[in-house]
């Protein structure tokens, strides 16, 4: 499974898209490539349900991100969840989840075979409860990836760490992740699908995990976007299952 996960990670990706349009983080685990343009703002929302087999655990989410454009190539983000609710048999609980600060930096921009490029660090502070906070402040940083290919095809990928705590002390993860899409023209609209390899791998083999998603994008209008998603946990500490429906719009 390493070997297929290292293997994966290296083939960087995202949805291929055109200046004029919005780029969103979501759907799905990867942060995009491109940056907000400068004064505009993105917002980009949803729901999240997520079951966990083996506790019996069912929890929703509502995921926020906004991302600012303040300048060429740079952008400023806030990512949070407006309340996080679970259910299972040993009862309930509602709280606030974990938020983070962040910037991003975008250095190349998709032409011919050059792709887009952006780099990015967010922190994640623990102002979340119960289920939905880690306890710790979680610093996580990236690179973003992605190719606009012939066909409507584009590949995207994020490659990263971030730097958890557990009972025993800190440890560092490898983020990877892949993604293929294929956009479809329907008039003035584009749809997207995409399946994507996920994981986060420990140097020690702490809070490893692997998981594969599958979704769609809905381009409705260029500052517009309907997505929806599922994720599916093959291997490691993750939920067995996932899905979102959300939306995005640009102002």
């Amino acid at each position: 499974m390493r070997g297929f996960v290292l293997l994966s990670s290296t083939l960087l990706v995202s949805v291929p898209v055109h200046a004029s349009n919005i780029a969103t983080d979501r759907p799905g685990n990867g942060n995009t490539a491109v940056v907000v343009e400068a004064q505009r703002l993105n917002a980009e929302t949803g729901v999240l349900y997520t079951f966990v087999n083996g506790s019996d655990d069912h929890q929703f989410s509502f995921p926020v991100g906004l991302r600012f454009g303040i300048g060429e190539g740079f952008e400023a983000r806030v990512i949070t969840s407006l309340v996080g609710l679970q259910s299972g048999p040993t009862g309930g609980d509602l709280a606030w989840s974990d938020t983070a600060l962040g910037m991003k930096f975008q250095p190349l921009q998709n032409d011919g075979w050059l792709p887009d490029l952006a780099l990015m660090s967010d922190v994640f502070f623990p102002t979340g409860g119960g289920a939905f906070t880690s306890g710790v402040v979680v610093p996580e940083f990236r690179a973003a990836i992605a190719w606009a290919l012939p066909g409507g095809l584009g590949l995207f990928g994020n490659l990263g760490a971030d730097v958890p705590e557990d009972s025993a002390g800190r440890f560092a993860r490898l983020l990877h992740l892949a993604q293929l899409n294929f956009a479809v023209p329907i008039g003035s609209q584009t749809l997207t699908l995409f399946v994507e390899s996920y994981g986060r791998t420990s140097f020690d083999a702490r809070g490893d995990f692997f998981q594969v998603d599958a979704g769609l994008m809905w381009l409705f209008t260029p500052d517009l976007q309907l997505d929806f998603f599922t994720q599916h946990g093959l291997d490691g500490a993750v939920a067995d299952f996932s899905a979102s429906v959300g939306f995005s719009f640009r102002i």
